[in-house]
């Protein structure tokens, strides 16, 4: 009696260690399970994030790509809460967690649309690598965390004056400092996405910014004072007074709304390769508006053989925005 006791006892503890190690078994594969599945989301997000920072979205075929992605994203959010419906969970709290559940799904599709999409392009090649030429005109590095960092370019193609935002690696960040003409090496994917490959080093920038006294340094360096001598002899000098701001124009300067102007008299191609020089000068008129704020007046001249042209000015205080 004793002894079947005892083996009953024996039985019982086997069959509690037995379930313990089960249940253990069964919470290790669940998080092997979760921690896949964390590691997959990550890797289609970075992925993702890599790929639009180096496919350029132009044109009808990036307008589909966007109303694709849009709808892709707004449809479980919508779906879900009319799957709710028709179930008979009509009441106000379920549609909501559907709504929230149907985002955070349609978020986890947007990537994963954009990863196949944009990684089928990246891969298959529908043309031959080109190169184009663009200027640098502003960089950001973000280091948020190590695996995510960005280094961001915003490049300006010289061909066509279009802008794109380029996630740089880097090696090519380090190496670039706003004002540098780059050669941008592209290649058009399966679905006509042009894809930037690689960044080659810069050209410097054949204009850099000077001041005053920089610019009439170098005028002197080379024995060419004909450009201050006009620019002193102008009448805005001598109504005016000596310039407070005289400077070449580069490419890096056309960005700015304050110089579209002279996008009617050249192209940003020709300043960017200096094929035409110009000159920018400010002069303070002496008093203020109303607000107090200072009136000025810039006159921008093209250097020809030395001599200064005017081919455009204007009127503007301190407190305009440009």
């Amino acid at each position: 009696m004793a002894k079947a006791v005892h083996d009953k006892r024996k039985k019982g503890s086997r069959r509690k260690k037995k379930a313990g190690q089960s249940k253990w078994r069964e919470r290790a594969k669940n998080l092997g399970k979760d921690l896949l599945f964390a590691v997959v989301c990550a890797a289609v997000y970075l992925s993702a994030d890599a790929l639009m920072g180096r496919t350029i979205l132009r044109g009808v075929n990036g307008d589909i790509l966007n109303f694709v992605m849009i709808l892709v994203m707004a449809l479980p959010v919508v779906l879900l809460p009319i799957r709710s419906w028709i179930m008979g969970v009509r009441d106000w709290p379920s549609f909501l967690l559907n709504a929230f559940i149907g985002l955070l799904a349609g978020v986890g599709l947007f990537y994963l649309s954009i990863t196949v999409w944009l990684g089928t392009n990246y891969l298959i090649p529908h043309s031959e690598p080109y190169e184009r030429k663009a200027v640098v005109y502003g960089m950001k590095a973000e280091h948020r965390y190590r695996q995510a960092a960005h280094n961001y370019v915003n490049l300006r193609f010289t061909d066509n004056g279009e802008w794109y935002r380029y996630d740089a690696d880097y090696d090519e960040y380090k190496n670039l400092q706003p004002g540098d003409t780059c050669i941008v090496t592209l290649r058009d994917g399966i679905w006509r996405y042009p894809a930037i490959r690689h960044l080659q080093p810069p050209e410097k920038s054949a204009s850099p910014q000077r001041d005053i006294k920089s610019l009439l340094n170098h005028l002197n360096e080379r024995k060419t004072d004909r450009l201050y001598k006009a620019l002193s002899g102008s009448e805005n000098s001598l109504r005016y007074g000596k310039p407070i701001c005289v400077k070449y124009v580069t490419s890096v300067d056309m960005a700015d709304e304050f110089r579209v102007g002279l996008f009617n008299i050249t192209t940003f191609e020709e300043i960017a390769d200096g094929k035409r020089v110009f000159v920018e000068c400010t002069w303070n008129l002496g008093h203020k508006d109303e607000y107090g704020e200072e009136q000025r007046l810039t006159y921008w001249y093209e250097q020809r053989a030395g001599a200064l042209y005017p081919v455009d000015s204007v009127y503007w205080d301190t407190g305009m925005d440009f």
